[in-house]
């Protein structure tokens, strides 16, 4: 690579194994295209990391992340954001920002994190305010992986508490997003954002959810078919590709799950998202459902204590497998709306299932309804005979399954972060 061309970047990814996939995935493509490379998380994720040969450095320890998983409040519509703030955010937030403001004093740096990445976005904008007595730049991209977080008041997004019917004006949907915004956002978490920005001689800011976007640049990591840009979108914003990066080059299929996906009919993949631990229900209604119908399911959580007490033989357990791998052997998904998993399920042409919680999963629930390619319902409503049924109409459906092949034909050919890279060289 030429050298003039050569460049360092910092990434920060905050949050579960679907946060923090997608970065190491960046990362590797930017360190096999010359760059160098740091990741900065939580020490859960250290091995991972290290094994994929990406130089890792820790933000908050592995029983930190344990201890906000076990956090009955993490995934509530109303307190879900207190919580993750709380118990996550605010611990690694001035390490966050020390680390960023000590490897850009040594030389120019990118620095990725994803908007929760609050401790990066006060200290890159120390760096633009004063330069620390140094002429380094420091650009900050902030990554999302989802629409649901860029805000918008002309499309607004489905968020918890919020209604998608069509029948509810924009203008009350939009009230709602500005409320929640105050009230669950910058109420929780501007006194401690602004007391460090503080610290740092910066003013205090307002509208959390809106500043932490970088003003340098943002780029999605989604496609424009899956969220077409609003018009009030940030002008920095550039979209790319899913990143569908998710271990398959370092974990593999073990070989008692490769023997059961080959021993009867395609099953149903039930998961929860890696980081629930509370799961209990969902997956005592997801296994009684593939049964009325005398389905085949896999069960994937690193959590077994939330399983049922005994499974029927038609259904199995496993810690974990790369969906790269196994979901094209499989004949639908029942998850939680994640965006790392609806985007393989569309991948792979799968219809699903989505049993939205907090977070991004209500808008995800609604962009992968209107593909045409699956459904959902709320908790509430979760139970195994309407479970049952949905899923019988989405495996019955030739409309379904047509949608299915056409969303999964668009990722042919597609290089995940080729255009990713190409963008963060620009910068």
């Amino acid at each position: 690579m030429n050298e003039t061309l050569h460049k360092n970047f910092l990434l920060l990814p905050f949050g579960s194994a679907g946060d923090v996939h997608p970065f190491v995935g960046l990362g590797l493509a930017l360190q096999n295209r010359g760059h160098d490379v740091e990741i900065a998380t939580n020490g859960y994720f250290e091995s991972l990391i290290r094994r994929c040969g990406l130089p890792f450095t820790e933000l908050g320890t592995a029983d930190e992340f344990l201890e906000v998983s076990q956090q009955h409040g993490l995934w509530s519509p109303l307190h879900g954001f207190a919580t993750l703030f709380r118990f996550g955010i605010q611990r690694v937030m001035k390490r966050q920002m020390e680390l960023v403001l000590d490897r850009c004093r040594s030389r120019p740096t990118v620095v990725i994190a994803n908007g929760l990445g609050f401790g990066a976005r006060i200290a890159t904008e120390k760096i633009a305010s004063q330069r620390l007595e140094t002429d380094h730049r420091a650009p900050m991209v902030t990554i999302h992986l989802q629409p649901a977080f860029i805000f918008s008041d002309i499309c607004p997004p489905v968020l918890p508490g919020i209604s998608s019917s069509r029948w509810q004006p924009t203008w009350l949907r939009r009230f709602q997003m500005r409320l929640g915004e105050k009230l669950l956002v910058d109420r929780v978490a501007g006194p401690a954002t602004n007391l460090l920005r503080r610290e740092v001689g910066l003013p205090p800011i307002r509208r959390l959810s809106r500043w932490w976007n970088s003003t340098d640049s943002m780029l999605g990591l989604f496609p424009n078919w899956f969220a077409r840009p609003a018009a009030d979108w940030p002008s920095q914003l550039t979209l790319s590709e899913f990143p569908l990066w998710d271990e398959s080059a370092v974990s593999g299929i073990e070989p008692e799950l490769n023997r059961f996906l080959e021993d009867g009919a395609p099953p149903v993949v039930i998961t929860p998202g890696t980081g629930n631990r509370h799961a209990k229900r969902f997956f005592t209604e997801s296994v009684n459902a593939c049964a009325q119908l005398q389905r085949r399911a896999i069960l994937l959580t690193r959590f077994p204590e939330q399983l049922p007490e005994s499974l029927p033989a038609s259904a199995r357990h496993f810690d974990y497998a790369p969906f790269g791998l196994i979901l094209p052997r499989c004949e639908a998904a029942i998850h939680h709306g994640g965006v790392g998993t609806v985007s393989q399920c569309l991948r792979a042409g799968l219809p699903q299932i989505i049993m939205p919680l907090s977070y991004d999963q209500p808008d995800n629930l609604n962009r992968v309804e209107q593909l045409g390619v699956g459904g959902g319902m709320s908790p509430s409503r979760f139970v195994a005979s309407s479970v049952a049924r949905l899923l019988n109409e989405l495996l019955e459906s030739e409309r379904v399954r047509d949608h299915c092949r056409a969303t999964a034909a668009r990722f042919v050919g597609v290089e995940p972060f080729e255009a990713a890279s190409r963008y963060l060289e620009s910068l």
